[in-house]
């Protein structure tokens, strides 16, 4: 792992004597087939140069034979870092930043192995303008052909093994290429370019091998290659934690031809690139016409941020011209995490030939084809549509006869309405005669039932389901008749919340409300005095959300006055819940009276009258509808802190 390191990061500044303005380039020997890149690097140490006191641009050139001069590759502004790339490479990778810039070709060839010059030009503290520079040659050398045919078949191996990592595994970065021709015949066929970002694993290579190799003994025998890679192989897998600085956030994907347009900026004639169509992180496609592309297009794209895809720029072109030929260029633009700006190219060389006689023939036989395909695709819709139109008459005739079907029902339909009505004025004759009939029947049994003496609820017999009633002993009360066979006196009952529960211990000791509306409180007295001369069972109907639910105690009685009233129940039984037996054993309070367990008086705090213990788990004579401190009509297990929407409270003789 520590070898992988050290082939990764031997760029190694070698800086001029005074000047402080450093041109590295690695490897200063390129071989064809054998080096896998070559680096120039352009920088400035301790962000200062002697003799400038400020410093403009930085830019990186190279030596030109044929004009005897030097051509810009690269410049940087130093105070924008605005990059310009006046040159363009098939395949190349531009990094920069604060004061420096770099340049990496793939795969060079000998036409560049050539002198590299980086120069920084500023002013002075008098405002001069200084230029300073610095020089590094790169060298080209022949290999044998048994040793390249070797490097060759090493390559080979390698992509053979780089094939067997997953995708998702990939912490590096490249750009992919590629088109859906690279002939193309003028004006009938369409071109479509793909340029994609593919974040994939940072292979170290045996190239780095020989990218490391600054000496000639480095190359003597192909044998000595062999081990050098074979080494370097053993050491790939350990590369998978490798993280490369190209990885960072996306700026954008762009394509472009090589052609070349003036604009006029006011100021200076300014050369263009002819851009095709670009895209940025969070933006869409754009497209342009001025580079030269005014034919269709239909482009698409999209910027991932994560590894899981890679980002695309997809441009479809048709109608081209023969004028159209030349190279077109992928560019990536990638920010480094650790800052700076890389830009990474790739080209394809793209030929747009004129369409040869059996080229127009083929386009010819394949519009007839298609004309013939046509032509068949009508005769077969015209027969579907004459298929259609036959079918559509005959449910026509269809329809017609179903709505001479539905007049000949409708007449029946109207007919038995009117059957129907003669039928319902009968029966609503019969049901007034049936009402005036069962009044009398219930006016019979009243009369009956107040004729005779009545000791129980138990004995009244009735259709009613609650019929008010006057016992021997001359109290007057409600009887349920129908619930679990009926005989129950009720001595509680709340329907709508229109009498006001919140009473003084008297009113609850003699009663109060009225049972001819439903709302009372037959009064403890009374019910001392039927609970105390018999045994009793106790029943609680209760609804609460439109649910109907109860609660029965065998053994219920409570005490005379002097005893507080005092409850006193046996078992549970029923769906609603046990949420008296907590206060068996308790004494009946009331605002004016407070016999309860807690240290203030319960009735006080919820409002009502209860036999509270400390305080409640039911609270049935509570405020109607309240919703606030358990103030409710409250059954604990079943209503929590809401109110109940009905409550009967009733006592049965055993």
């Amino acid at each position: 792992m520590a070898h992988m390191v050290h082939l990764t990061l031997c760029v190694v500044l070698v800086s001029l004597s005074s000047s402080e303005l450093i041109i590295d380039v690695r490897p200063d020997i390129i071989s064809l087939e054998i080096t896998p890149q070559l680096v120039i690097n352009c920088s400035i140490t301790n962000n200062k140069v002697q003799h400038l006191d400020v410093m403009n641009s930085l830019t990186l050139s190279r030596y030109d034979k044929t004009i005897r001069d030097f051509i810009a590759l690269i410049t940087l502004d130093s105070s924008t870092l605005n990059l310009k790339q006046l040159t363009k490479f098939s395949n190349s990778q531009v990094s920069f930043g604060n004061l420096y810039l770099a340049l990496t070709l793939h795969y060079p060839t000998q036409f560049d192995a050539k002198v590299y010059r980086c120069s920084v030009n500023g002013n002075n503290a008098n405002g001069t303008d200084v230029s300073l520079s610095a020089k590094k040659g790169v060298e080209y050398e022949t290999n044998s052909t048994a040793l390249i045919e070797e490097i060759r078949r090493l390559k080979k191996d390698e992509d053979t093994y780089k094939c067997s990592f997953k995708k998702t595994d990939r912490p590096g970065s490249r750009v992919h290429f590629f088109a859906s021709s690279e002939i193309i015949k003028e004006r009938i066929e369409p071109l479509t370019l793909n340029c994609s970002f593919q974040v994939s694993y940072l292979f170290i290579s045996f190239h780095n091998v020989f990218n490391n190799m600054s000496t000639p003994e480095a190359y003597e025998t192909v044998e000595h290659i062999l081990y050098e890679y074979r080494m370097l192989r053993n050491t790939i897998e350990d590369t998978t934690s490798f993280e490369t600085e190209r990885t960072g956030a996306w700026l954008g994907l762009t394509l472009y031809g090589d052609k070349r347009t003036l604009q006029n900026t006011g100021r200076d004639l300014v050369e263009t690139n002819g851009v095709i169509a670009t895209i940025n992180k969070g933006q869409p496609v754009l497209t342009t016409i001025h580079g030269g592309h005014s034919n269709s297009r239909n482009a698409k794209g999209e910027i991932f941020d994560n590894e899981l895809k890679d980002s695309y720029l997809q441009v479809t072109l048709s109608n081209l011209q023969f004028s159209e030929s030349g190279k077109y260029f992928c560019e990536a633009h990638v920010k480094r995490s650790q800052g700076g700006v890389e830009r990474l190219n790739k080209m394809l060389a793209i030929s747009v030939l004129s369409p040869t006689f059996e080229d127009l023939v083929k386009v010819i036989e394949k519009v007839l084809r298609k004309s013939d395909e046509d032509n068949i695709r009508i005769r077969e819709n015209g027969q579907t549509l004459r298929n259609i139109q036959e079918d559509s008459d005959t449910k026509e005739k269809n329809i017609k006869s179903i709505e001479e079907d539905l007049n000949t029902k409708q007449q029946n339909i109207i007919s038995l309405k009117e059957d129907f009505n003669a039928f319902q004025r009968t029966m609503n004759t019969f049901r007034e005669k049936l009402e005036v009939i069962s009044a009398n029947v219930s006016k019979i049994e009243r009369e009956r039932t107040e004729d005779k003496e009545i000791a129980s609820c138990r004995e009244v017999k009735t259709r009613e389901e609650r019929v008010v009633v006057t016992l021997a002993s001359g109290l007057k009360v409600m009887c349920d008749t129908k619930t679990d066979g009926g005989g129950w006196i009720i001595f509680q009952r709340r329907t709508y919340g229109i009498v006001d529960f919140y009473r003084s211990w008297q009113e609850y000791r003699d009663g109060f409300g009225d049972v001819s509306i439903g709302e009372f409180y037959l009064g403890n007295e009374h019910i001392y005095n039927l609970t105390s001369s018999a045994k009793y069972d106790l029943r609680i109907d209760i609804k609460y959300n439109r649910n109907s639910y109860y609660a029965q105690y065998s053994d219920f009685q409570i005490l005379s006055e002097k005893d507080k009233y005092k409850l006193k129940i046996g078992a549970y039984s029923g769906n609603a819940g046990d949420s008296l037996s907590y206060h068996n054993n308790m004494f009946f309070s009331t605002y004016d009276k407070d016999n309860d367990l807690y240290g203030s008086n319960c009735a006080t705090n919820y409002l009502s009258a209860w036999w509270y213990n400390s305080c409640h788990n039911s609270n049935l004579n509570g405020q109607w509808g309240s919703k606030v401190n358990s103030n409710g009509v409250i059954w604990n297990t079943l209503t929590k802190g809401e109110s109940a929407s009905f409550t009967e409270i009733k006592i049965r003789e055993k």
